[in-house]
């Protein structure tokens, strides 16, 4: 099976798998009210006619409430009502993704990827820090849904101020994967990393920006991979102390291993400061853009959000 994960969509309800004696779904707290709320896991086997299934949205949703060895989904559409699926044993590995709508509405809304089909999680290590509506910084392992962060916002012409965490698109709490740790310099001659899974998106700035320039909207430039920097590149990073940012270049490049990882996904443009450098909330696709219109549902719902958990059943009541 997958490696276990948690994974946060909307909050207030829990939706998780125990893969110990057969495979069991459980949405606890039912959907927000007006809205459904549906979770399909696929098998592997290349002969599984619903293969297909969580990349086509129509038949996603055409999908009947079962289970059997090709897949298993279940839906839940009332606040306050827990949804439970019980099946046999199954040993095929399953990818599983979940999506939400109008209740009756007939729409065919984008499904979100619980467990990726890459075999490397693409997000930030637990210890990067952001910075919080209030002044304080967090690290994100103990960021929370609802929180406020520094980031640039669309509706402001991507100036600075602060975007809410409406999810975590993936959290990775037991691994080991390898992450680009991006070393430069700051404003003050002090050492300094970015460090991201090298799939993620990260600001690379087309001129140089200096602190007396007083900038606070994004400059010219683009994201790309965090693999894809090079030595002398630039990145846009934040002077808490002035409120302005200012380029940095990368002076070196190296690899490290970290035990959790986290994709936080934002609100008003989806970006963020991640230890101080500006960054999407998306990886993999051609553009952050293309992700931010796939996941649409998550970040502009302005109503109780639920959580999606898979995690080994012995492991489920330490990361509720």
């Amino acid at each position: 099976m997958p490696r276990a994960f948690l994974t946060k969509v909307w909050a207030s309800s829990t939706f998780y798998i125990d893969y110990s004696e057969g495979i069991q779904f459980v949405i606890d707290g039912g959907a927000p009210v007006g809205t459904e709320i549906k979770c399909v896991g696929v098998s592997d086997e290349p002969s599984n006619p619903h293969a297909s299934a969580l990349s086509n949205t129509t038949e996603f949703w055409a999908l009947d409430i079962s289970s059997d060895i090709n897949y298993f989904a279940l839906l839940a559409d009332a606040t306050g009502e827990t949804q439970t699926l019980q099946s046999g044993s199954l040993f095929d590995n399953f990818t599983h993704g979940c999506s939400a709508r109008l209740k009756g509405s007939g729409a065919d809304c984008p499904v979100v990827l619980s467990d990726p089909t890459t075999t490397s999680p693409s997000c930030f290590p637990g210890w990067a820090e952001v910075i919080l509506e209030n002044g304080e910084r967090v690290q994100l392992r103990d960021l929370k849904t609802g929180d406020r962060v520094l980031c640039l916002q669309a509706s402001a012409g991507n100036a600075l101020g602060y975007c809410e965490l409406k999810t975590f698109q993936h959290v990775e709490l037991n691994g080991t994967t390898t992450s680009v740790e991006l070393h430069y310099t700051d404003n003050d001659g002090n050492p300094a990393l970015m460090s991201a899974t090298p799939d993620h998106f990260v600001f690379r700035a087309d001129e140089d920006v200096c602190v007396a320039d007083g900038v606070t909207v994004q400059p010219a430039g683009e994201f790309i991979f965090t693999g894809e920097f090079a030595v002398g590149d630039r990145m846009l990073r934040y002077d808490a102390d002035l409120g302005v940012m200012y380029t940095v270049n990368i002076t070196s490049i190296s690899y490290a291993i970290e035990p959790d990882y986290f994709t936080p996904l934002t609100d008003d443009g989806s970006t963020l400061f991640v230890e101080d450098v500006f960054a999407s909330s998306f990886a993999l696709l051609e553009s952050p853009d293309a992700l931010r219109l796939g996941t649409a549902p998550i970040w502009q719902n302005a109503d109780d959000r639920f959580t999606v958990l898979y995690r080994d059943v012995g492991s489920v009541s330490n990361v509720m």
